[in-house]
């Protein structure tokens, strides 16, 4: 299940807006009532915001991409049960999807039920979904009077006051006061893995540890185009030296694949400690799916219950692909959002286990806590990087968060910075002596490439004075990852990652020239 810390909703509050509409806005008045619980939290933790969803959807019948990524970046998911919801073929899509995101183990700590009245709830565990996936001791909070149990709690106060009536209150911070207890359990088991850069360990040691005596770690390569046979035996060998058991899963497991067991892929993938995809841009197995074979592997995956960091596609760049086998548009569109994707055999192996430094480069990002955008801005700064003409000599781009004021502690072989610069939140003169201190503790000959991320309202100058960085101009958008970068900046930011890589691969140049062959990762 997602960690707390990269949520961007405390909860996603699945209800059916008639529920809503019909008690004048009382499944709003309960998600205030929970957000003021909510600052109850440890202060070191971050309050996410409360997700509302609606009955109707804008795909008509289907669960529209943009409201699964809600649902998938959520800590938890609320149920709100009223007379409306029995009947929102909607509500059980969410709760379906839920599902798929989170397992079994989801609806004992991440899922909260609110129900508006007795009869509401005795009907709704007669629908499909509630039947085929909630367990039969599933906890819920009662938001109805016992000597009333066919209509919901007041939300509004008798005399109008501010505030909600004590019963109403009582039953939404049992809510609240059990999903505080498990953002900050859920926190509490994250920072044990922080290191001072802000990051998981393994980010900064690669996707897996390198195995131990006894202790192999197991990767299974998916399915493959004729093509890419060869390939395939090269990273086989190439992650059987690094220390892991590999298996090769034949095309039979997609052609033969049962969607209602999963044989006999899913317990292919069940033992897997990291999937790896072999793909080129033609035409995929399974065609007549959007992706083809492609999306099949990352579904089964990510309903096993692994995670996107250890899934990772192979596409190598000195593979050439015939203009008579180039896959179809519907397939290419899908092959774009695939993340992260390794050019070579050595950009695979140093992407799952971060051995040595000098393969890798490693970019660091502000981590501005009032902010909140590292992940976003790693997410642009990856897929830029992988949109450049491909390279086998080029390894993966890893982000690492920064903490300014911790730079003795930070990765000293880090290749680039980016520095955030909030409207409003930070001065210009605070941003001038940040790059002054970048300067100084991480020097790199004298030039250091990088880049200062402007939030949200860029100022009309190009350039940092004195200092030469470049200005990404960001604004903010409705649309995932909510950060959007001006035109203008696409460019300004291919042109620093192009820099980066140039000077990183003059100075890996230098080092070998010098008889360094390879240095320790941190």
């Amino acid at each position: 299940m997602i960690a707390f810390k990269d949520c961007e909703y405390s909860l996603f509050i699945s209800y059916a807006h008639g529920d809503d509409s019909s008690e004048f806005g009382w499944v709003t008045s309960l998600r205030n009532a929970i957000s003021q619980r909510l600052d109850g939290l440890d202060n070191d933790i971050p309050k996410l915001g409360l997700h509302l969803s609606h009955d109707n959807g804008p795909n008509g019948g289907t669960l529209g991409s943009e409201l699964q990524d809600r649902v998938a970046k959520s800590f938890g998911m609320l149920l709100v049960i009223g007379k409306k919801y029995v009947s929102s073929e909607w509500c059980e899509k969410e709760l379906k999807f839920f599902h798929d995101n989170f397992g079994t183990q989801g609806f004992k700590t991440r899922l909260y039920i609110a129900v508006m009245s007795e009869a509401a709830v005795v009907k709704a565990q007669q629908g499909e979904q509630w039947k085929k996936l909630m367990p039969a001791d599933q906890l819920w909070v009662p938001m109805f009077d016992k000597l009333d149990p066919n209509q919901p709690l007041s939300h509004r106060t008798s005399d109008g006051s501010p505030g909600f009536p004590d019963a109403f209150t009582r039953q939404a911070s049992k809510i609240a006061d059990r999903l505080i207890k498990e953002i900050e359990l859920d926190y509490a088991e994250s920072k044990k893995m922080l290191p001072k850069s802000g990051m998981p360990a393994t980010e900064i040691a690669g996707v897996i540890s390198p195995a131990s005596p006894g202790q192999r770690k197991q990767i299974v390569i998916g399915p493959h185009t004729p093509s890419l046979i060869a390939k395939v035996d090269a990273i086989k060998s190439a992650l059987e030296n690094a220390g892991a058991d590999v298996t090769v899963l034949e095309r039979g497991v997609v052609d033969d694949f049962d969607p209602d067991d999963g044989r006999p892929l899913r317990p292919l993938l069940a033992k897997a400690d990291v999937l790896v995809v072999p793909m080129t841009l033609e035409r995929p197995l399974q065609p007549s799916n959007p992706g083809g074979h492609t999306t099949l592997l990352m579904r089964e995956w990510l309903n096993a219950g692994k995670t996107e960091r250890n899934l990772v596609w192979f596409r190598p760049a000195d593979v050439a692909v015939k203009p008579e086998n180039m896959a179809s548009e519907k397939h290419l569109k899908c092959f774009e959002q695939l993340a992260p994707v390794c050019f070579s055999e050595t950009a695979l192996v140093n992407h799952l286990f971060g051995i040595g430094s000098g393969t890798a480069i490693r970019v660091h990002i502000e981590n501005h806590k009032k902010e909140h955008a590292f992940r976003r801005l790693a997410r642009q700064l990856e897929e830029a990087w992988n949109a450049l003409p491909p390279d086998a000599a080029r390894p993966m781009l890893r982000c690492i968060a920064l903490d300014v004021d911790d730079l003795a502690n930070a990765s000293k072989d880090v290749a680039g910075v980016v520095l955030l610069l909030p409207v409003g939140l930070k001065a210009a003169s605070s941003l001038m002596a940040q790059i002054d201190q970048v300067q100084r503790h991480i020097p790199k000959d004298g030039a250091y490439p990088g880049c200062v991320a402007v939030l949200y309202n860029p100022p009309l100058v190009s350039k940092v004075p004195e200092h030469e960085w470049s200005y990404l101009q960001i604004k903010k958008s409705d649309k995932e990852p909510k950060l959007t970068l001006e035109d203008d900046s696409r460019i300004e930011l291919e042109e620093f990652l192009v820099d980066l890589w140039e000077r990183y691969r003059r100075g890996t140049a230098a080092v070998s020239a010098a008889g360094v062959t390879e240095r320790p990762a941190r």
